[in-house]
C-alpha cells in the first residue's frame, strides 16, 4: 500500500514537469508530453520479474475533470525515482471522464482492461501508435492488431464500418454509444 501511495504521490508532483518534457523510452520513440498538468494514477505490478505502470486514472492539477485530447505517457517516475514503462491500462481506469475527446495510446500499451474508456461522452477517437504490436485503430475505434476483437467504440461515434470480420466483441466495447445509428 505504502507503494502505490508513493507512486500516486509521485505522480503528483511530477505531473507539471512531464507535461512540458519530452520523454525518451527504450522503444526509440520520442513524444511530446501532453499540455496539461495531468496527475497520472497508477500502480506498480510485476509479471516474470519485470515491474511496470498500471494506468488506474487520470484527473487534472486544478481539480477538474481532463479535458480534450490526452496521450497516455509511455513512462512514469515513482517517488522513489523508479522509472516505470506504462504496460497496461486498467478496466475502467477513464470511466465518467467526460471532458476527453480524444485518447492516445502509446507503443509500449499491452493490455487494455473492460469498459476503459465507459462514460466518456464526448470521446470521438482512440488512436493507437503505429508501432504498438498489440493493438490498432481504425477510424478512431480501438481494436486488438489483428481487428478480430473490438474492444473500445467511443461514444460519439454515429456509424460504424467493421471491413474485417472481427470474432470477438470485448465486454463494454459498444457502451455508452447512444449516437451509434449505423453498423455494417
Amino acid at each position: 500500500m505504502k507503494k502505490i501511495a508513493s507512486c500516486i504521490l509521485a505522480a503528483i508532483l511530477a505531473a507539471p514537469v512531464l507535461a512540458e518534457e519530452t520523454s525518451n523510452v527504450d522503444y526509440g520513440q520520442t513524444t511530446q508530453a501532453p499540455t496539461l498538468d495531468l496527475i497520472w494514477r497508477f500502480e506498480r505490478e510485476t509479471t516474470a520479474g519485470v515491474t511496470y505502470a498500471v494506468i488506474t486514472g487520470v484527473a487534472v492539477t486544478s481539480g477538474d475533470n481532463p479535458a480534450g485530447e490526452i496521450a497516455v505517457p509511455m513512462s512514469l517516475v515513482c517517488s522513489d525515482d523508479t522509472p516505470l514503462i506504462v504496460k497496461k491500462i486498467a478496466a475502467g481506469a477513464f470511466v465518467n471522464q467526460i471532458g476527453i475527446t480524444s485518447i492516445s495510446i502509446p507503443v509500449t500499451i499491452e493490455q487494455i482492461g473492460d469498459g476503459a474508456f465507459t462514460g466518456c461522452t464526448v470521446l470521438s477517437a482512440i488512436e493507437v501508435d503505429g508501432g504498438n504490436p498489440w493493438f490498432t485503430s481504425s477510424a478512431g475505434k480501438l481494436y486488438d492488431k489483428d481487428h478480430t476483437k473490438i474492444i473500445a467504440c467511443p461514444a460519439r461515434t454515429e456509424t460504424l464500418q467493421i471491413a474485417m470480420a472481427p470474432t470477438e466483441i470485448c465486454t463494454e466495447a459498444f457502451a455508452g454509444c447512444h449516437r451509434l445509428v449505423s453498423l455494417n
